[in-house]
């Protein structure tokens, strides 16, 4: 078998067709609906694809009469049209013959995916071919014909189960229309309200375009003044179509300006960290400070001390960046697809979290700035020894507010907000799928949507760009014997800090801990700053030749302490410290619950895989509630 390709960077056009039914061979009736189904379904792949050759998946089960007639129409329907074809075969058991033999294999292009089922126990080893069939393909069609064939494992009981947890799902009967039990609208409908016929057919082909065809730029919805303004002056960034730019960025350096708010968070965390990432950003603040005294107050007019200072500076960034050079993508594996897929959205989303996370650490610190600058201008500007520190300290104040504003207007039009929780999103869906694949299961297309936030239309691009790269992925490779479920075990429960489970529960230990003392030292540094001032107020009458100060230094403090409120509000960290315990427990009763299933029984990989389902899908329900809590977590000047 050759080896897993790399995700591309945009997929292209490619549908799973699924079929399950009975032994027998069709008859002539359900022949012709077949061939006229695919027909129809090549047509909107080649129609979606605009000019490129699209890719149909035909996702088999093996031993059935009806998967064998479905391949045979395929060549034949097919033949014709720029259309690839590739056989996806799902083996029930080691030595089962896939669909059409070995002369079909070796005819057409044909991975397959072997479970671990035991011919003594044909129902339960037949549910689980069904269910397998169902969970790796995006149209599943049931022939079936209504009344025989509702025991375990049969057509009537894998329809139903799909109408409810599946795909879309056509039934398709002899001499009766097909009927469309479930589509990505309607999560269940009862065959006396399902469509049927041509209105079946019709709402099928919309679906497939839905899936195929990326979806449009949603209209932005301005936050304050600033955000109008700027839409209304770059109109380009309202109409820009967020998948044409998707993953085109290379430069991912987080250094510099973006560290602000690791470095605040390290510090209130009092944690040791390691400091060497600071050394450069640190040494570039103070060369910048004293660039400015000198510059200013000592030697205004001495062009070679601003040549030098300038000089010094740019030195000092040129290195910076040369310590910190962009982010280059590893080597491809032979079983990357999954991991590559993620790596790449995970660095775009730090990054864009680290750009937008230190704006408003740094609007937020320049707010308080501008106001400490503006109460020590009043103070001292009566006093003619100070009047050019006083305009000194009016030139800072302005330069803050306009630094404010030029962080907040880098914000929108750089969309790092959306850009951190669409890339997230995406790492998520791919981290979660990575852990599935081991065990030939994927997240439900249709249930994305909701898994993911049904409000949040400015990322309905990541579930299509997901989904395209579940359709174009590979059938995994699965050993599923004893020692091969083992290995798969270990890999997903992990060691050290890999893993799904292990690593997401060292990551959520760290932020635990972490996040509760950075909430903790905003707030006492917040409650300290208030102290402070309600003493100076009280000591004011007292100390009467200290008045003036007194009064700057009543005003300066409750800036400094609505700044550490702020930073505690906006950050969230408290919520954050609670979300993690709750999937730290989370996370530790399922990795107990995996080690006490009994790998050495039939299908026990599917008890496994549907452990793994389950907590991947309530990460990705946690995950979703986070992205609807930073969504309104906008930066704004005001």
């Amino acid at each position: 078998m050759p080896a897993l390709a790399i995700p591309p960077a945009r997929p292209g056009a490619a549908y799973r067709l699924g079929f399950f039914g009975p032994d027998q061979r069709p008859d002539a009736a359900m022949e012709a609906q077949m061939a006229a189904l695919l027909r129809r379904i090549a047509r909107r792949l080649i129609r979606a694809a605009r000019g490129r050759t699209p890719l149909l998946r035909l996702v088999l089960p093996a031993g059935q009469a009806g998967a064998e007639a479905l391949l045979r129409l395929a060549r034949q329907e097919l033949a014709a049209l720029p259309i690839a074809l590739r056989v996806d075969a799902i083996l029930p058991h080691p030595g089962a013959t896939p669909p059409g033999g070995a002369a079909a294999a070796q005819e057409w292009p044909m991975e397959s995916l072997i479970l671990d089922g035991d011919p003594a126990e044909p129902g339960r080893t037949r549910r689980a071919l069904g269910r397998m069939v169902m969970r790796n393909c995006d149209l599943l069609l049931v022939a079936w014909d209504g009344a025989s064939g509702m025991g375990d494992g049969r057509e009537g009981e894998l329809l139903r189960f799909a109408a409810r947890h599946g795909p879309a799902a056509l039934w398709l009967r002899p001499q009766v229309p097909p009927v469309l039990l479930r589509d990505s609208a309607a999560y269940f409908r009862r065959e006396d309200g399902a469509p049927r016929g041509a209105r079946a057919l019709h709402l099928l082909g919309t679906e497939i375009l839905r899936a195929l065809i990326p979806p449009r730029a949603h209209p932005p919805h301005p936050h304050g003044l600033l955000e109008s303004a700027l839409l209304r002056a770059c109109p380009g960034l309202a109409r820009r179509d967020p998948y044409a730019v998707f993953l085109e960025e290379t430069d991912h350096r987080g250094g510099g300006l973006w560290a602000a708010y690791g470095f605040a968070r390290n510090l209130a965390g009092r944690a040791a960290g390691d400091w060497r990432p600071w050394v450069m950003p640190l040494v570039l603040v103070g060369l910048l400070l004293a660039w400015a005294v000198v510059a200013v107050l000592l030697a205004p007019g001495v062009w070679a001390v601003h040549l030098a200072g300038v000089g010094a500076i740019a030195l000092t960034w040129l290195i910076h960046r040369w310590r910190n050079p962009p982010w280059a993508e590893p080597p491809p594996g032979s079983d990357d697809y999954w991991r590559r897929a993620y790596h790449t959205p995970d660095r775009l989303s730090i990054a864009y979290a680290n750009r937008h996370r230190s704006s408003y650490v740094l609007v937020i610190l320049l707010g308080a700035l501008a106001l400490i600058f503006a109460a020590i201008g009043i103070a001292i500007a009566e006093n003619e020894d100070w009047k050019l520190a006083a305009r000194v300290l009016l030139l800072l104040k302005f330069a803050a507010l306009i630094c404010m504003i030029g962080f907040v207007a880098a914000n929108i039009r750089g969309r790092w907000h959306q850009k951190w929780i669409a890339y997230r999103l995406l790492a998520e869906l791919c981290r979660k799928q990575e852990a599935l694949t081991r065990l030939g299961w994927s997240l439900p297309v249709f249930e994305l949507r909701r898994a993911t936030g049904d409000q949040m239309p400015d990322a309905d691009w990541v579930t299509w760009h997901f989904n395209a790269l579940l359709r174009a992925a590979p059938l995994p490779r699965l050993d599923l014997s004893t020692a091969g479920k083992a290995a798969i075990r270990d890999a997903i429960i992990g060691q050290g800090d890999t893993g799904l489970l292990v690593g997401q529960i060292r990551y959520h230990e760290g932020r635990e801990a972490k996040s509760n003392r950075a909430a903790g030292t905003w707030a006492l540094w917040g409650e300290r700053a208030f102290v402070a001032t309600v003493a100076i107020v009280a000591a004011k009458p007292f100390l009467k030749d200290w008045g003036i100060w007194l009064a700057v230094l009543a005003a300066v403090l409750p800036a400094i302490s609505a700044a550490f409120f702020a930073l505690r509000q906006y950050s969230e960290e408290k919520l954050m410290a609670e979300q993690s315990a709750r999937m730290r427990q989370a996370m530790e009763e399922a990795r107990q619950t995996m080690l006490a299933i009994p790998l050495g029984q039939p299908l026990s990989s599917q008890d496994l895989a549907a452990e793994t389902y389950e907590i991947a899908m309530r990460m990705l329900a946690d995950v979703a509630g986070w992205a609807q809590l930073v969504r309104v977590k906008v930066v704004e000047a005001g």
